[in-house]
């Protein structure tokens, strides 16, 4: 499962607004609140991947434990 709070923590160190976060990722908005929201239990691979690159992480930092 994806670690959601992370993800929040990176977007608001990162200074970016969530639409711009939306649109380096190539997404609507609408996808990625649902995903900061939790609502997606299994994202796609290529979106964890997307959002691992962005923010410098690996993809074991995105994974909740």
């Amino acid at each position: 499962m994806l670690d959601v709070e992370k993800i929040k923590g990176a977007i608001e160190k990162s200074g970016m607004s969530q639409a711009q976060v939306a649109r380096k990722l190539d997404m609507g908005e609408a996808h990625l609140a649902r995903l900061l929201k939790g609502q997606y239990e299994d994202p796609k691979f290529s979106t964890v991947c997307k959002l691992a690159d962005l923010f410098g992480l690996s993809l074991d930092k995105l994974r909740q434990q």
